[in-house]
């Protein structure tokens, strides 16, 4: 049996705009079981939702308040154990697939030969402003990946049972590297994350802009004081949890945050709130006060 018979879609939303119809429209086209949770989105935006609702035939799961990307992803995860599903797709709101993405990933599976070592299939994700269509030609029948170690949630297949092994996602993270700290897990326990590498999910994050700096371009995602607190705070998680069984991962990552401190810098507006709020989350991290921001 193919894994897309037994695969349930989760997409988590919050405050979505109407493109959110047509990313689900698109999903539906590779995958018929959809679980929508929302996180206490504002009217205009349940009116999308309830629009796909009845569009689609999606499950529809109403938080009452923001509670968090894992926590909305466990709710997804639960509802999916409970109706015999083998597997679960995560989805955020603003990702879109492409083209035969499910197809590749289910390739991808067949061809893999340790099946029961295997927790995550992935895509390969691309920033939309950046994508190009005719990448997209003549892959349907690809099967190539490689082992990557993590992987951005959006758009994995995750096999059910994977999660009596390890747990659910971290709620203590509310958002930002949920999707890190649940693939380090994984690999601590021994199974394999595989990336699709004919897979494509086209992906938006945060408000991305490329400056040039000294010869050197310099990215920089626009996120909001209240992201870069989530960001900061949880960074000090997973460098105090894992350092030591993936040291060359964070020294790279470490890295590439002073990088993203030079950009905000330099290139961001609202720097001094929004270094108030690192400074915070990071004295949050070291202090180990978790949960959502107060």
């Amino acid at each position: 049996m193919l894994i897309n018979d037994e695969i349930c879609a989760i997409i988590v939303t919050y405050n979505p705009g109407k493109e959110v119809v047509f990313n689900v429209k698109e999903l539906y086209r590779q995958i018929k079981t959809i679980v929508i949770v929302d996180n206490g989105s504002i009217s205009i935006s349940k009116k999308y939702i309830e629009q796909i609702g009845d569009l689609y035939k999606c499950k529809i799961i109403y938080n009452g308040e923001n509670l968090g990307i894992a926590t909305a992803l466990n709710i997804g995860v639960k509802y999916a154990i409970k109706n015999g599903y083998k597997w679960v797709a995560t989805f955020d709101q603003d990702s879109t697939v492409t083209q035969n993405m499910i197809k590749v990933m289910e390739n991808v599976y067949k061809a893999f030969p340790e099946k029961e070592t295997l927790a995550i299939i992935s895509p390969k994700h691309i920033q939309k402003k950046l994508f190009k269509e005719d990448i997209m030609l003549s892959i349907k029948n690809s099967s190539r990946y490689h082992i990557q170690i993590p992987v951005m949630a959006s758009g994995n297949i995750i096999r059910i049972d994977i999660f009596k092994d390890v747990g659910f996602f971290n709620d203590d993270l509310f958002i930002d590297y949920v999707d890190y700290e649940f693939c380090f897990r994984c690999k601590i326990k021994g199974y394999l994350i595989l990336e699709a590498d004919d897979a494509i999910l086209k992906h938006h994050s945060g408000n991305l802009k490329t400056h040039l700096f000294m010869g050197k371009k310099f990215t920089v995602a626009n996120y909001s004081y209240i992201r870069r607190y989530y960001i900061s705070r949880n960074k000090i998680y997973i460098y105090k949890k894992y350092g030591k069984f993936f040291p060359k991962f964070m020294l790279l990552h470490a890295l590439d945050s002073i990088k993203e401190i030079v950009g905000i810098i330099f290139f961001e507006k609202n720097k001094a709130k929004k270094f108030i709020y690192i400074i915070k989350g990071i004295n949050d991290g070291v202090k180990n006060k978790f949960g959502k921001m107060l």
